[in-house]
């Protein structure tokens, strides 16, 4: 019925403990993983699952990284595709003169007045959204769990 070694405990393989109700439970599990269980002193079964090698497993889940691929295609264009710009911060761009300048782009930026103004409102208009939509969120579940 089982593997010799497999379902043991601390103790050994007869150490008084009834294992017929526990290979019961745990049958399905053994089939499902492939695997043994292991009894340690005063605990709950463990489940081992014997290692099945990579490419085994990505064969046999292809599926779901087929149906992922979309979802990763969308996230690289969406989030990091425009992180490629990046460089055009440390470059000067004049017709058809392109020089290398560093951080002097940004010296400009945080000496204007107007960037701190746009950049306090920009905090401003955030941390209030924060406040009101978590608030709202609290407000809603607590009415919703009175009902």
């Amino acid at each position: 019925m089982m593997e010799a070694g497999c379902f043991r405990s601390e103790k050994g393989i007869n150490s008084g403990f009834s294992y017929e109700a526990v290979l019961i439970g745990f049958a399905r599990i053994r089939k499902a993983t492939k695997g043994c269980v292991v009894m340690a002193k005063n605990s709950k079964p463990v489940v081992q699952a014997r290692k099945v090698p990579l490419k085994q497993r990505l064969w046999n889940n292809r599926g779901y990284y087929l149906m992922f691929l979309p979802v990763f295609i969308f996230v690289l264009l969406i989030y990091y595709w425009p992180m490629l710009g990046v460089r055009y911060a440390f470059y000067e761009y004049k017709l058809r003169n392109i020089t290398w300048v560093g951080l002097k782009n940004f010296e400009t930026m945080f000496s204007k007045k107007d960037f701190w103004t746009a950049f306090t409102n920009t905090l401003e208009l955030s941390i209030t959204k924060l406040l009101i939509t978590t608030f709202a969120s609290v407000l809603v579940s607590v009415f919703l769990n009175e009902m």
